[in-house]
């Protein structure tokens, strides 16, 4: 079986979240979730979105789009629309949030601060920021994970696995943190193509949700404001 067929088989089941609150309770929760694609993409489609990002699509991204042009991913479905997972976003709509995102990634106060140590050489601070700021020149925000201002992305600055580059996690609280020594591939990169990002998230979602993106899941009871957080996952 290869990669996509296995995406394909497991990402056409929905499953169940056995969900725990927030504190020191024996309260569970069973929420089913499921897994919900667009119509696919056409090559049209692709074509205008590479012209707009004017990058390369990479052949796991132009897989995805042909599979499903957006998806929501082990999502609540609610009255009120999808609630947790996480997903990626369709060819419409990629290139605007894409956009939006780098420019606030950019913001000069938000770099200028993390960057501030009187304690460093100034110098060397300064060709960090330069560095910085054309290494979000050399990313495509794909995704993102629901409830959070967290986002997946495709890291054309890193060496590519076959015809792919690295997917990467960015969290909103350390966007930055592929400057920090030693910490690029222990925590932001989730694969080396989008299939082995959504195969490492079929092996243990709720891991997954928890521990390798940035903890932000959490689901409804449907009858109150609280917070359910996911324990374990099961196939239906």
């Amino acid at each position: 079986m290869t990669n996509w067929e296995a995406i394909e088989e497991f990402y056409s089941q929905k499953g169940v979240f056995i969900c725990s609150p927030p504190g020191q309770s024996n309260e569970t929760l069973e929420v089913e979730t499921g897994h919900y694609f667009n119509l696919p993409a056409s090559e049209k489609d692709i074509r205008k979105l590479q012209k707009k990002v004017s990058m390369p699509i990479t052949d796991s991204h132009r897989r995805l789009l042909l599979m499903g042009n957006g998806c929501f991913l082990f999502s609540q479905k609610t009255p009120e629309g999808f609630f947790g997972g996480f997903g990626f976003y369709s060819s419409g709509e990629l290139s605007k949030i894409h956009k939006q995102e780098v420019e606030c990634l950019k913001d000069k106060d938000s770099i200028d601060l993390y960057f501030e140590n009187p304690d460093l050489d100034q110098q060397e601070l300064e060709n960090d920021k330069r560095a910085c700021l054309k290494w979000l020149d050399s990313i495509l925000i794909v995704g993102e994970e629901f409830q959070s201002d967290n986002y997946l992305a495709i890291d054309y600055s890193r060496n590519p696995s076959g015809p792919d580059h690295p997917v990467i996690f960015i969290s909103h609280e350390v966007p930055y943190e592929i400057f920090e020594e030693g910490q690029y591939d222990a925590c932001c990169v989730l694969g080396n193509s989008i299939d082995e990002v959504l195969l490492r998230a079929a092996e243990n979602p709720a891991e997954f949700l928890n521990e390798v993106l940035g903890g932000c899941t959490t689901y409804s009871d449907g009858k109150t404001d609280n917070d359910w957080f996911p324990d374990s996952y099961r196939t239906l």
